[in-house]
């Protein structure tokens, strides 16, 4: 067994800090059933974005893998299945809004491929890494208990801290926005 070293643990540590605090700041700032409104009055785009990100990007991805690519490590290969089944960005509003683009649709496409990234992930996962490496087995719960303690519980609850306390929400989403973003970058 291998120990990892103090800065490596710090790092992940950030990393796993920057997620929960990004996924509460955004419970904090959006309006989750809104947004959810707005991906049914804009149903076929979140379709197409669906099909997009968790059909069309991992079957090219691990079909890359499993013809071109067929020499990389098995690590590299499950680091290519998580990376093809996780859609969206946190950053995709901020970029909207930079290039003068409809930010309502960007930010209702995230929550809608975070919820989808929640579900496809845990059950995708483990078909893709059978597919590129049969060596190793990941269990769908595997998958899955870390995105709901991690990425779903914020996000339910900053959206539940909003609706309780509407009045303390602006700013203390200011803050955790900051330490998520100082996170990030330590």
């Amino acid at each position: 067994m291998t120990t990892q070293s103090s800065q490596s643990v710090l790092i992940n540590g950030f990393g796993v800090l920057f997620v929960i605090l990004n996924a509460f700041g955004l419970g904090l700032r959006l309006p989750v059933g809104e947004l959810l409104a707005q991906a049914f009055a804009r149903w076929k785009i979140a379709v197409w974005a669906l099909a997009i990100n968790f059909v069309i990007i991992p079957l090219l991805f691990i079909g890359y893998l499993l013809t071109i690519a067929s020499s990389i490590p098995g690590e590299i290969k499950v680091g290519f299945c998580v990376a093809a089944l996780s859609a969206g960005m946190p950053f995709a509003p901020l970029l909207a809004q930079l290039a003068k683009a409809d930010v309502s649709i960007s930010t209702m496409l995230l929550v809608v491929l975070t919820v989808a990234t929640i579900i496809a992930l845990p059950l995708g996962l483990p078909l893709a890494i059978d597919a590129v490496d049969a060596q190793l087995k990941v269990s769908v719960w595997d998958v899955a208990w870390p995105l709901l303690l991690f990425l779903l519980l914020p996000l339910v609850l900053g959206y539940g801290f909003r609706v309780w306390w509407p009045d303390l929400t602006p700013p203390l989403a200011r803050w955790v926005v900051r330490v998520a973003i100082l996170c990030l970058l330590l």
